[in-house]
């Protein structure tokens, strides 16, 4: 590793521009808030992940875990062994997790050392069980990541990783040495490390020239200042300043442009199902479509792990950031799903996606096969969500048909023009909705079965209202609206729901910020100002959610009125979609059409569904007739009963203003009622 890191040194001039005079003299930090120093040594941590990696049948698994020592020997890995021993919050001795490569002030000496801040660990009789002494780390299986020490967490990565993970990234990006050009692209690799984070240097940035005007949305004699854009526009038109970059084959230098390409792909998202396939992917798909390849999206992925791995700025400790900071089951996840993003070459956004799905169910729900109904898409994507098993599915198949019946069909809209799921209700309009911190929602309830239900519930509750604020079309069936729901995800949502009711005066809100944003909010007030659309001033929208009665169950069994809401093949909505597939949202069963059938009946028509998915048959005649008839009915019961609760509640929030306004409001109210 000594010698590796004295090569890097000399073979990338590009590492002294962290040192830059000018930004030495004024102190300033880098524009990531750190000093240049630190992002020197986050650029040398991740030039050791790509040297363990590479060499991950060696010593690469025990330095990406351990580090190396004080004189740069690999520290002994301590083998994982089960026992109820105790652990103090203590480092191993031989982990110098606070190590950093010291710079040489002059920039033609590039002699390095290390400094090792060691500290021993302990079991509850006091004696010492650091490397020198044990080989052995006592692991609580099931132990939560949180709860482990750090001894425990180097321990557990490197006995119960996958590391053919790790292989098969370093394959995709075709980096392997094996393969045709396999050296070539791995210098690409280590050069674009190398300088990647230099730009974060202030006095670096680059000024656009006229002839280059607009580049990326800047205009001639702008500063750029986001690092990734500032790179790339050195390379496109400076690449002598660059002399790494500009000593690499054309081929490869196309590579490394295509990494620093604005794709505005959240991993995250991908990873828990959190956003419709046109949020995540459309960027990244059309990038692909310019002329790059999977290999290149690979050399993407590869890069931005290696780049994450050194965050910490601890490069002689290993890989801490995965290691110590980031939960393993978490990047397992990651890693898991970057081989589905490959498949961008060939396939549509939204294949991509429920290919995703289903592997991600195979792995949830191995005893269950895949859903094939209309509510397929789903229960994959809160069985993602949720980052549990199947029990979130049964309590969403358990909800009011109104509530079960929003989230099937929201949940599968796509975002993308032209493309639908296969398993979905399959219908061409938007916009679709990205409910902003969904999963962790999800997540903070997961242990409740009531508070996930109530969970549920919310999320229905607020796609519910956002359709009223952004109605179908479709003219917007490529476009997604983000909705940010952090708010609700701060607790369980029993003790956000309950904390907010003792707060008088106040209610939820779903506000709208433009024709893409919205977010729910707790306020006193109802929201004021407005957005510029065009030359005219709007007055803000904004819906008022009734989210206390997600809590607890309805009063009045809705799936009486609602049970089986679906649209028929002839129906349009107030703006004119036609939706489709009626049929393909058979959600309820045959048990429970014959549980209330008597009672059903007695209130409206209805002509009974059997859960065969997509398969299921259209009725005739009579049957047909009724289910219409059914339809129409059910959708005058709940088009007046959302207008009586929303005036109810709007005319609550006004407060003094309600005494002067309930003249006009109660006669809608009275109508809507009769």
């Amino acid at each position: 590793l000594r010698h590796f890191f004295d090569d890097c040194v000399h073979s990338f001039p590009e590492l002294q521009l962290f040192f830059h005079e000018q930004s030495v003299i004024s102190g300033k930090t880098a524009s990531s808030g750190v000093s240049n120093e630190a992002e020197y040594q986050r650029t040398i941590g991740a030039l050791f992940a790509v040297y363990w990696l590479l060499r991950l049948q060696l010593d690469g698994r025990v330095g990406f875990c351990y580090g190396v020592d004080a004189d740069w020997l690999p520290c002994k890995p301590k083998r994982v062994r089960s026992s109820s021993m105790g652990f103090k919050r203590v480092r191993s001795a031989e982990v110098p997790s606070c190590s950093q490569v010291v710079h040489a002030a002059s920039h033609r000496s590039h002699a390095a050392s290390a400094r090792t801040v060691g500290y021993h660990a302990m079991d509850d009789s006091g004696s010492d069980t650091s490397c020198g002494t044990k080989t052995t780390v006592n692991l609580e299986q099931g132990l939560a990541f949180q709860m482990m020490t750090e001894v425990q967490k180097r321990a557990s990565f490197f006995e119960t990783m996958q590391w053919s993970m790790f292989e098969d990234l370093i394959a995709q990006a075709g980096c392997q040495e094996s393969e045709t050009g396999g050296l070539e692209r791995t210098m690409a690799l280590l050069c674009l490390t190398a300088m990647h984070d230099v730009m974060k240097v202030e006095a670096l940035l680059p000024i656009v020239q006229k002839e280059h005007a607009p580049y990326l949305g800047y205009e001639a004699g702008v500063v750029i200042r986001d690092h990734d854009c500032a790179l790339s526009y050195l390379m496109e038109h400076f690449p002598s300043l660059l002399p790494s970059f500009a000593g690499l084959p054309p081929e490869v230098q196309k590579a490394v442009l295509f990494t620093q390409g604005k794709m505005n792909f959240n991993h995250g998202w991908f990873v828990q199902a959190e956003a419709p396939p046109g949020a995540m992917l459309c960027t990244l798909k059309s990038v692909l479509m310019a002329g790059a390849t999977a290999a290149d999206l690979g050399l993407y992925f590869l890069h931005w792990f290696t780049d994450l791995a050194g965050a910490e700025a601890t490069p002689l400790g290993g890989a801490e950031k995965f290691v110590l900071k980031f939960p393993h089951a978490v990047l397992t996840s990651f890693l898991w799903s970057i081989p589905f993003l490959g498949k961008l070459e060939t396939l549509s956004e939204t294949a991509v996606v429920e290919q995703y799905l289903k592997a991600r169910w195979r792995v949830i729900a191995p005893e269950s096969p895949c859903p094939q109904d209309g509510t397929a898409i789903a229960c994959m994507r809160l069985a993602v969500m949720a980052q549990s098993d199947d029990s979130v599915v049964e309590i969403f198949r358990g909800l009011p048909v109104r509530d079960r019946n929003c989230l099937a069909q929201e949940m599968a809209y796509t975002g993308c023009v032209d493309q639908r799921f296969c398993t979905s209700l399959g219908w061409g309009a938007g916009p679709a909705f990205l409910i902003y911190y969904g999963p962790a929602l999800l997540q903070m309830n997961v242990e409740s079965p009531r508070g996930l239900r109530a969970a549920l519930r919310v999320l229905a509750e607020v796609m519910r209202n956002a359709r009223q604020i952004w109605p179908l079309t479709r003219e917007k069936e490529g476009i997604v609206v983000t909705i940010q729901v952090a708010e609700l995800k701060t607790q369980s949502i029993e003790v956000v729901l309950s904390s907010a009711g003792n707060r008088p005066g106040g209610c939820w809100y779903l506000v709208r910020y433009n024709e893409r944003e919205g977010a729910v909010e707790f306020r006193k007030d109802p929201p004021t100002g407005g957005e510029n659309v065009g030359d005219i001033r709007q007055p803000v929208r904004y819906e008022v959610l009734n989210l206390s009665r997600c809590l607890h169950e309805p009063i009045v069994d809705e799936s009486l009125l609602f049970e089986g809401e679906v649209f028929s093949e002839d129906d349009e909505d107030v703006n004119g979609v036609e939706v489709e597939t009626a049929k393909s949202l058979s959600i309820i069963s045959e048990n429970a059409v014959e549980r209330k059938g008597s009672r059903r009946a007695s209130v409206l028509p209805f002509a009974a569904d059997e859960e065969s998915g997509l398969d299921t048959a259209v009725e005739s005649g009579r049957a047909a007739s009724l289910r219409q008839e059914n339809w129409l009915l059910r959708d005058q019961v709940a088009t007046l009963s959302d207008e009586v609760s929303r005036l109810r509640m709007r005319l609550s929030t006004f407060e003094a203003e309600a005494v002067n306004s309930q003249p006009s409001y109660a006669p809608l109210v009275s109508s809507a009622m009769d």
